[in-house]
């Protein structure tokens, strides 16, 4: 259960993500005064099918372009670097990548302007698997 709480931009931040055959989805989540992490959006989006058609890695990162583009109102003032968790580890090293296709380029010029980390989190602890079972 989801207990979603107000928004401090002086706060670290962090933004769950995951994609799956037919829908997309994250949280954002900031760490409180009491060192606790709590939620504080939740989103959740069906793919078209042409998207579904995507690699699995390309989903992923569908997913952080439009959530960047969702929650630009949280993370564009933020004091802080926003983690982005993911339980794709290819993930974390896209952006230095050599060879991309056309929307991969389209892609990270749009996320040029992010102060964003990306990581790798374990499925086991991803809360938004846990959200689904």
């Amino acid at each position: 259960m989801f207990i979603l709480r107000h928004f401090d931009l002086k706060q670290h931040i962090y933004i769950e993500i995951d994609a799956f055959n037919y829908a997309v989805m994250s949280i954002l989540s900031e760490l409180n005064d009491e060192d606790q992490w709590h939620s504080i959006a939740f989103w959740f989006r069906m793919m078209i099918d042409v998207k579904r058609n995507y690699e699995m890695y390309d989903q992923k990162f569908l997913v952080i372009i439009v959530m960047f583009k969702h929650w630009w109102h949280y993370i564009e003032n933020n004091y802080h670097t926003v983690e982005v968790l993911t339980n794709h580890n290819n993930l974390k090293s896209f952006m230095n990548v050599q060879k991309l296709n056309e929307r991969q380029v389209r892609w990270i010029i749009r996320l040029l302007i992010c102060n964003f980390e990306i990581a790798h989190r374990s499925e086991k602890i991803n809360s938004i698997n846990a959200s689904l079972k």
